[in-house]
């Protein structure tokens, strides 16, 4: 519990509290409320998987991160024995500065008591992007007070013993390979694909995230600080190996603007988006806009196969609820397993053309090599809309 009593002028209504109780002194208060906002928060957990509470929206979404707890002792006893009346307030409850507590009440906050782990978590929970330089300077101020304390994290051991010279190391990390490092295929008699096929555009929409975290897999995991650490102190012995993101490099715009250097020119307006613009499309679902400063601050990427297989590991382990469909191209395209298992040897160990030459890319079957589609059409006939 942190002690916020006295920090702000903002009371609650007591009559809108989620839980309240008398005849508890302080301290059993805090037990008490704990106990409850436990109780609520998993038993909001459990509604949430449940088929029945699916269609409830009036279910409340508890959570104890953030919660309020006012105590209020009787007669305004100070004592540490004084009995009073508890208050739980979630986090999501309004405070109003017409609504002013009694002099003398405490006010306690459930959080983590490491006021910037607690504020990046929060951070994290709102959406709320976080630089990549905002992120390290903050390693690098934790890791300051680390060291006073006589500890060494691993990326400042390893990078010390490296610079020591004393073994020859050459440091080998699942992370994203770098632009400079590949070659940019271009086939300079390809048209643009056309639209995606019908089964694409029919495919439902993307379901709600079931995550707290929207920053799964994100810049701010400790392996992807170290891998920056590591490349800004030994350039030449860090070699990246996972080739996901190629031409994407959607941790950071660094690294996505570099893939996009490759290009001659700029890439083209898709053709769907061309279309969807056309027609003058409407969103498939309303929101409030805060997606398309990123989606048009990270697009267009350079295309890859290996972006586009990735995409796949991406989604099963942190988008579930995203709608992706690789069937139509895997059984029109590729064909057979042992198709797949050639055009991936092609691709890594011989040429892109090689790789090319194992797929069915007839130009009737190129609206089948996507996996998704920006546009969405409800049931067949009805109009486009612009998928989300």
């Amino acid at each position: 519990w942190i002690d916020l009593s006295g920090t702000s002028s903002l009371g609650f209504d007591l009559s809108a509290a989620w839980r309240s109780k008398s005849g508890l002194s302080l301290e059993k208060a805090k037990s008490w409320a704990e106990e409850e906002l436990d109780a609520g928060e998993e038993t909001s957990s459990d509604e949430e998987d449940s088929e029945e509470s699916a269609s409830d929206d009036s279910t409340e979404d508890i959570e104890k991160d953030g919660a309020v707890l006012v105590f209020i002792a009787t007669d305004g006893d100070k004592s540490k024995q004084a009995r009073g009346a508890a208050h739980i307030f979630l986090a999501s409850t309004e405070r109003n500065a017409r609504r002013q507590l009694p002099a003398g009440a405490v006010v306690l906050e459930w959080g983590d008591l490491d006021a910037e782990a607690r504020d990046f978590n929060r951070r994290r929970r709102a959406g709320k992007d976080m630089s990549v330089e905002e992120h390290d300077a903050l390693m690098e101020k934790r890791k300051e007070a680390r060291r006073a304390e006589g500890l060494e994290l691993f990326d400042d051991w390893l990078i010390r013993h490296a610079q020591a010279g004393v073994v020859p190391l050459e440091v080998v990390l699942e992370g994203p390979v770098p632009a400079e490092e590949v070659e940019l295929h271009i086939q300079e008699d390809a048209v643009p694909p056309p639209p995606a096929g019908e089964c694409l555009r029919l495919m439902e929409l993307d379901s709600e995230s079931e995550s707290e975290d929207e920053n799964d897999g994100g810049s701010d995991a400790y392996i992807d600080y170290m891998r920056r650490r590591l490349q800004a102190a030994l350039p030449e012995r860090v070699h990246c190996i996972d080739p996901r993101e190629l031409g994407e490099g959607s941790e950071d715009l660094v690294l996505c603007e570099s893939f996009r250097r490759l290009l001659k020119e700029p890439l083209a307006k898709d053709t769907e988006e061309a279309e969807l613009d056309a027609l003058r499309a409407r969103k498939a679902v309303e929101d409030d806009g805060k997606d398309e400063g990123d989606r048009s601050r990270m697009s267009p990427s350079v295309p890859s196969f290996e972006a586009f297989f990735g995409a796949a590991a991406d989604l099963l382990y942190y988008h579930p609820e995203v709608k992706a469909d690789y069937t139509p191209f895997l059984a029109k395209c590729v064909g057979s397993a042992g198709a797949l298992h050639r055009f991936f040897d092609a691709l890594y160990f011989d040429t892109v053309p090689e790789a090319l030459s194992q797929l069915i890319l007839k130009e009737e079957l190129r609206p089948l090599m996507r996996i998704r589609s920006l546009a969405f059409r409800p049931e067949p006939g009805a109009a486009l809309l612009r998928r989300p």
